[in-house]
């Protein structure tokens, strides 16, 4: 019995699948800059829609915008004006009340994006997908809305110093650097570029696949040696049982 035992646990070791290391793309993004627009329209959303599953997604709707806290009062500046901020905010609390729903998170979001003014299109896309836009609408008004808008304003100063373009993307939170004196982090343009034109290319780089070293030497090396391991451990088993 106990041989039978080994016998499974070395069959199951020796047939594992490969795994794929998660990956979390990042976008920083603003919802009325045309550049965000395209890429969610023409590359995120067709790379989410067939490979859903296979990387996760963390938006971050803030873009070049500023914000402040005086007296209580939340004070949020927009490259492209107040709509961009409601925007933006509408997007946080979107995030904020479909939290565990990735899915249709960016269902919704890029729902916005594929309508003419995506600030606006908040309760179409809702009724669209079935959502109550109702809980949406009263985040954007309370002080939820601003501090969930501010936390992704904390996020893009963090981790986006100096925000060059948007929307910019990380790859699990990696920027290229060089090393000079000591590290600067300097964002990388050319995988930037490529990514807003050939996203699933710039994505399939950045999946890495884990495989046990023997799934490289072929399906005969491995029956060989699942052979010698079997004939092992019943030779073991007869000699105990001797």
């Amino acid at each position: 019995m106990v041989g039978f035992y080994l016998v499974m646990v070395v069959l199951a070791a020796m047939t594992q699948r490969s795994t794929q290391v998660p990956l979390t793309v990042s976008v920083y993004y603003s919802t009325l800059c045309g550049d965000t627009i395209r890429f969610f329209r023409e590359q995120f959303l067709p790379a989410w829609n067939q490979l859903e599953g296979q990387f996760s997604a963390q938006l971050v709707p803030y873009g070049k915008s500023t914000h402040s806290l005086m007296l209580d009062t939340w004070n949020f500046t927009c490259q492209f004006g107040d709509a961009e901020c409601e925007g933006n905010k509408m997007h946080a609390c979107a995030q904020l009340h479909l939290s565990g729903q990735q899915n249709l998170t960016v269902q919704f979001i890029g729902c916005t994006f594929n309508s003419s003014s995506p600030p606006t299109a908040g309760p179409g896309c809702a009724e669209q997908l079935g959502l109550n836009f109702s809980t949406i609408e009263h985040c954007m008004s309370s002080e939820d809305g601003n501090v969930m808008l501010a936390s992704h304003g904390v996020s893009t100063h963090n981790n986006m110093a100096g925000l060059a373009f948007v929307p910019s993307i990380l790859y699990n939170g990696e920027r290229a650097y060089k090393l000079f004196l000591f590290l600067f982090k300097v964002f990388n343009e050319s995988e930037q570029e490529e990514t807003l034109s050939d996203f699933q290319t710039v994505l399939s780089r950045h999946v890495t696949v884990v495989q046990p070293d023997y799934c490289s030497q072929g399906p005969l090396l491995r029956s060989s040696l699942i052979l010698m391991i079997l004939s092992a451990i019943l030779s073991l088993g007869t000699l105990i049982l001797v």
